[in-house]
């Protein structure tokens, strides 16, 4: 059981190591999801064999350098809840169904260096199937599905404007 807050740069090393700690499974529900250094984590553990699943806020996946599709990119199965009124405003990790790393953390640059946050990291396999438990509620329910291909042509989208941005200055 450990407790970090933020804003404090030197935690965001200790979300990517305990990313990196992932043997069997990591299911992911994040509200905002831009910070490269941790999906390189998750995109490592990917590329471990981890089974990985991911579930977005609608929206927040939309945005301009959303990590949710950098991971629907590379396949990682990657849903999102469909309603523009209401968010999906979880905030969680379980990692091998054993380890739950929750709390108001977004996994945003702005979150480490600026924002008042704080985040959870708790093994507890009884505690960790509660939260499989809802997991797998929402992934049943949630019927936006990122798909490699469109997550693919949105990434490209997005450097082409960024290369003529640059362009013009």
């Amino acid at each position: 059981c450990e407790c970090y807050f933020f804003p404090n740069p030197s935690n965001e090393q200790r979300v990517v190591n305990m990313f990196r700690t992932c043997k069997k499974t990591l299911d992911l529900a994040i509200f905002t999801f831009t910070r490269d250094s941790i999906a390189q984590a998750v995109l490592e553990a990917h590329q471990r064999g981890v089974k990985i699943r991911c579930i977005g806020d609608d929206g927040n996946s939309k945005v301009k350098g959303s990590d949710v599709r950098l991971l629907a990119s590379v396949g990682i199965p990657c849903k999102t809840d469909n309603n523009i009124r209401f968010h999906m405003h979880n905030k969680i990790a379980i990692i091998d169904n054993s380890v739950v790393i929750t709390g108001s953390f977004n996994w945003t640059t702005q979150a480490i260096n600026n924002n008042q946050e704080n985040l959870f990291f708790y093994e507890d396999k009884e505690i960790a199937q509660q939260y499989v438990k809802e997991f797998n509620k929402l992934w049943s329910s949630f019927t936006a599905v990122i798909d490699k291909e469109t997550a693919l042509r949105q990434i490209e989208l997005e450097k082409k404007q960024k290369t003529n941005t640059n362009n013009k200055k």
